[in-house]
């Protein structure tokens, strides 16, 4: 399944900039756009459960479960379906070619290193990068919270583990929201839920503790859209969705390694590969005969200009980050360097419909 920008994640926050009368920076989406037409809201809350893809939805909870009978659209997130380029891009606005955040890990040619860019840490170490906060730093986008603060003069704020107003689990970020918005005035705010994308990862897509805890946050959606104040308008989405790995270690490959100057990078979904000079006709004939029942190969510029990362503006850094040859997954499969690395269960960043098909919940209004 492709992206599809002009029914994305993004064009959710080009809407509620332009509802607020900022210039949005993506096509609007006309079923927010109607429902802000249709009345006054003091209180605009946007929540995001990382992971709770579509799928996940109908294998979980029956038809008349609170989240799915309030369902109003199936949306795309961005390419690639991961956290670190779809919450970076429905917090910034922008689609991942403008962000640059593509993956959890990248490689930043100004300090030389791999950065996981979520914990500053080096790729599969404990050491912290040499630049502090590398990824705001080379990086940097602004919210659009933040954005309606300063232009619209508006309470806008992110409640989460690392937002504005930092709660430290799912419960107290509940209170926290229903606190703000019984304050004076009107208020929008955007909450994020790390699950079931933590537990997806542990124990796999279909993990009866799984499908237990999205049943279980079906029951939290509808209380807590009962405690919001009545003048509230409460969307419900998520990032992307999740598939179960079918690992590939590079390690049983040497032909491959060989011609690497170092690891892959971004995710193993949709993994960036760095080429020794002289070697990029012998790595791509080692990839193709190793690996292309389960990747389809193309340059890093191929990949760029496929559309895959969104329409905009093409972030400076960004060629350089990606290196040689991007490798994208066909089916369940996913790269590691080598068999311990294959720590993950749920995996995400390919294109199947499980990872790219997101919803967009209404689920009081």
């Amino acid at each position: 399944m492709l992206p599809d920008y002009t029914n994305c994640i993004t064009n959710i926050i080009a809407s509620l900039e332009a509802h607020y009368g900022l210039p949005p920076k993506q096509a609007t989406h006309p079923v927010l756009d109607a429902l802000l037409a249709k009345k006054p809201y003091r209180n605009i809350v946007l929540l995001l459960y990382d992971g709770l893809s579509i799928a996940t939805l109908q294998e979980a909870l029956g038809e008349d479960a609170f989240l799915r009978r309030h369902l109003r659209a199936a949306l795309s997130s961005v390419f690639p379906p991961t956290t670190t380029a779809a919450v970076t891009s429905l917090k910034s606005g922008l689609n991942p070619l403008s962000h640059g955040w593509i993956g959890w890990t990248m490689h930043l040619t100004d300090i030389g290193q791999n950065v996981d860019l979520f914990t500053n840490r080096l790729q599969q170490d404990s050491r912290y990068a040499s630049l502090d906060n590398a990824g705001m730093t080379l990086l940097p986008f602004t919210t659009f919270t933040s954005r309606l603060r300063r232009h619209a003069g508006l309470d806008a704020l992110e409640i989460s583990a690392h937002g504005d107003w930092v709660t430290r689990d799912r419960a107290a970020m509940y209170e926290a929201v229903i606190a703000r918005t019984r304050q004076p005035g009107p208020h929008l705010i955007y909450a994020y839920d790390g699950n079931p994308d933590h537990l997806m990862h542990d124990m796999g897509t279909r993990h009866k503790d799984v499908l237990a805890l999205v049943r279980t946050i079906d029951q939290e959606a509808a209380a807590f859209a009962a405690s919001l104040p009545e003048d509230s308008l409460l969307l419900i989405t998520a990032d992307h969705g999740l598939v179960d790995a079918e690992y590939v270690a590079l390690s049983d490959y040497p032909q491959i390694l060989d011609c690497m100057m170092r690891p892959f990078t971004v995710e193993g979904r949709t993994a960036a590969f760095f080429i020794r000079p002289g070697m990029h006709d012998q790595f791509r004939e080692a990839f193709t005969a190793a690996l292309s029942d389960r990747f389809c190969l193309m340059t890093s510029n191929e990949f760029i200009n496929s559309g895959l990362l969104g329409p905009g503006k093409e972030h400076p850094r960004l060629r350089g980050m990606l290196g040689d040859f991007i490798a994208l997954a066909l089916g369940n499969a996913c790269l590691c360097m080598q068999p311990d690395h294959a720590s993950l269960i749920g995996v995400h960043a390919g294109r199947t419909q499980r990872e790219m098909e997101v919803p967009l919940i209404v689920a009081k209004s």
